[in-house]
């Protein structure tokens, strides 16, 4: 009979406004919970996305090593690489250099552009990810080319030539992670 009466006297102790302050608190501190949830999420989404490129470009830089054959249609095949363009900033591709022009002139990822290069792969990043700029230039390749292999940045193959490749949230451009891929073939994540 006690824990009944408890029970009522604790169901009068409370008003209604008392009871409506208290759902609306539990609310407000819901959202921000999940809120940050959704934000963490995009990070996690950027440095994922800011990986993969790395590992992208050592894939290409395998490719290379073992001497992979691609069968070029036209020419012979010169190397491998990974070519960005902020025109596009929702993929990049790795491609096979068939003319040996040093860049890449082959289609982009939406299939874009003419040349007798050819890509292998087009990779899209995550949703929510962009690439937000490549730098020096809006547009960049990293192309290796075998059997050492030698790497040429943009056609250059200057021991201090670097390629930027800066990754942005879509939903908050100052979100970032920069990708430098040096000519030494060193990769750094900041």
């Amino acid at each position: 009979m006690r824990k009944k009466e408890l029970a009522v006297n604790l169901l009068r102790g409370f008003t209604l406004v008392e009871l409506l302050v208290v759902l609306l608190m539990i609310s407000i501190i819901g959202g921000i919970a999940f809120g940050a949830t959704k934000r963490g999420g995009e990070v996690l989404a950027l440095d994922r996305a800011a990986h993969k490129v790395a590992q992208d470009a050592r894939r290409a830089s395998q490719m290379a090593l073992r001497g992979e054959p691609f069968a070029c249609p036209v020419g012979n095949m010169v190397g491998y690489g990974i070519y960005f363009n902020d025109a596009t900033p929702g993929c990049y591709l790795i491609y096979a250099e068939c003319d040996n022009a040093s860049f890449y002139d082959g289609l982009d990822c939406e299939g874009a552009g003419a040349g007798l290069d050819k890509p292998i792969e087009i990779i899209v990043l995550e949703q929510g990810v962009r690439i937000g700029g490549v730098l020096p230039l809006s547009s960049g390749e990293v192309l290796f080319i075998p059997p050492k292999p030698r790497l040429q940045i943009n056609g250059n193959e200057d021991p201090s030539a670097s390629i930027k490749i800066v990754l942005s949230l879509a939903s908050d451009s100052s979100e970032r992670k920069t990708i430098i891929i040096r000519q030494k073939g060193a990769i750094e994540i900041q």
